[in-house]
C-alpha cells in the first residue's frame, strides 16, 4: 500500500520554520531592549554640572543601577569624590558603570563606562 500523497509543507518543515521564527523574534526583542537600555545609559553623560547628587543617583537607581561597594572613591586633593553605580547584564553585554564625580553634593561630571 502506498502512502497517500500530501499536499503542502511537511510537519518537519513547519516545525523548523516555527523554531526559526521564534529565534528571530527573540533576538530582535532582546536587541531592541538592549539598545534602549544603552541609550538610557548614555544619556547620563549629558547630565549638567551642578545637578544634585541625589537626583542623579535616584534616576540611576530607577534605571536599574546599584551602588558598587568597591567603587566609591573619597575626595581627592581638589575635593572631588566619585560614586560608582553598576548595572549587571548577562553575557555577552556584561556590566555597565556610571562614575558620578561630585563636590559638596553637586555633580561635576558623569562618565558612563563599559569595561572590556
Amino acid at each position: 500500500m502506498n502512502p497517500a500523497a500530501r499536499k503542502g509543507p511537511s510537519n518537519r518543515f513547519m516545525g523548523c520554520g516555527l523554531v526559526v521564527l521564534l529565534s528571530v523574534t527573540t533576538c530582535g526583542f532582546w536587541g531592541v531592549r538592549t539598545t534602549r537600555a544603552l541609550l538610557e545609559f548614555k544619556r547620563f553623560e549629558h547630565t549638567p554640572p551642578g545637578t544634585a547628587l541625589e537626583t542623579v543617583v535616584g534616576a540611576a537607581v530607577d534605571a536599574g543601577f546599584e551602588p558598587w561597594p568597591m567603587g566609591d572613591v573619597g575626595p581627592d586633593d581638589a575635593g572631588v569624590a566619585t560614586v560608582d553605580l553598576v548595572k549587571q547584564h548577562g553575557p555577552p553585554v556584561g556590566s555597565w558603570h556610571l562614575l558620578v564625580n561630585h563636590v559638596g553634593g553637586r555633580v561635576t561630571a558623569v562618565k558612563p563606562v563599559i569595561p572590556d
